[in-house]
């Protein structure tokens, strides 16, 4: 069980300070889940403490600054308005990002800061959020987090998630390739069997090699359980830490017909207000900054679209042909 208190007093004071951040965000989580009990609706925590057994000795504690939590989809609904009771506010939506590659749903709290990620669906899952539920559902141990016994998806669930978040993110993101090299070490190989064996089940085994692939210890793995090299240009360019715009490229190129496209050009070069002051600095700085962000937006995806589309290129070379 997660101890609870105060950072311990031999750690320097970076991380004392990183230590208390995360005991704060642990009490928000608590605070939440209790919340969403009362209304029925028990939730999966997805990171955080859940992944604080799995951490390496000189990594620890581990950092985080939010709360993942996965939901099932008939409950989302309900859930926002737990959240709307607890003050929080939806900062970004599925719809609101360009080319809908969210997974989550962004909320945060004015008065605290907090932060809350809502998950109904994973990044390399290709099952229905449905059929995703269906499975984690009963994949869950209890960890006792701010007092609170909070779910956390089982072993060979939760490594599955590890190897996903580090494919998610590539090889330029360092926390969850710290996550997937400390889980790589301290977890038994019969859990990774059995995280592929899920793998198989929710249509996510690409996703899963290509996170395992991002470790030396985890190629290793995928070899020992015969996992397939990267089979779509989307996973080729996971693998290869994509360069941006390069997944909107091939995202885009995969549309059927000349109506979504439209409308994903749309989205990419006016999305929400509130992607964009996420998005820009220069956003945040009232009305004119705003105007002046969108004007800029074309400016930086044309910028980008060569190397792009280079590396939009080189993938589907790369790639099982059959698949192109």
């Amino acid at each position: 069980m997660r101890q609870q208190g105060s950072p311990p007093d031999n750690l320097p004071a970076a991380r004392r300070l990183a230590a208390a951040r995360t005991l704060a965000v642990d009490r928000v989580t608590a605070e939440v889940v209790r919340a969403l009990r009362k209304g029925g609706i028990d939730p999966i925590l997805l990171k955080g403490p859940a992944l604080e057994a799995w951490t390496c000795e000189d990594e620890r504690p581990r950092p985080y600054v939010d709360s993942d939590l996965l939901v099932a989809p008939d409950v989302l609904e309900s859930t926002q308005g737990v959240l709307r009771s607890l003050r929080f506010e939806q900062r970004l939506s599925v719809d609101e990002t360009p080319g809908g590659r969210r997974t989550s749903m962004h909320w945060t709290r004015r008065g605290d800061g907090a932060e809350i990620d809502l998950h109904v669906a994973l990044t390399g899952v290709d099952v229905a959020p449905e059929m995703l539920w269906a499975e984690l559902d009963s994949r869950t141990v209890k960890l006792s987090v701010a007092g609170e016994a909070v779910r956390i998806l089982a072993g060979p669930a939760r490594a599955l998630h590890v190897s996903l978040h580090a494919a998610q993110h590539g090889p330029q993101f360092p926390g969850p390739l710290r996550d997937l090299r400390c889980a790589l070490e301290l977890v038994a190989p019969a859990v990774w069997e059995e995280a592929a064996e899920l793998a198989a089940r929710l249509d996510a085994v690409p996703a899963f090699a290509v996170g395992l692939r991002l470790q030396p210890e985890g190629a290793v793995v995928a070899a020992r359980l015969d996992l397939q090299r990267p089979t779509s240009p989307e996973t080729v360019l996971r693998a290869q830490g994509s360069v941006p715009l390069a997944l909107g490229v091939e995202a885009f190129r995969r549309l059927p017909g000349w109506r979504p496209r439209a409308r994903m050009l749309i989205d990419e070069l006016t999305p929400s207000p509130e992607f964009m002051r996420l998005w820009s600095g220069l956003a945040r700085r009232g009305r004119v900054g705003l105007v002046a962000a969108y004007l800029w937006r074309p400016i930086w995806l044309l910028a980008l679209l060569p190397r792009a589309l280079r590396a939009d290129a080189r993938a589907r070379r790369e790639a099982p042909s059959e698949l192109n």
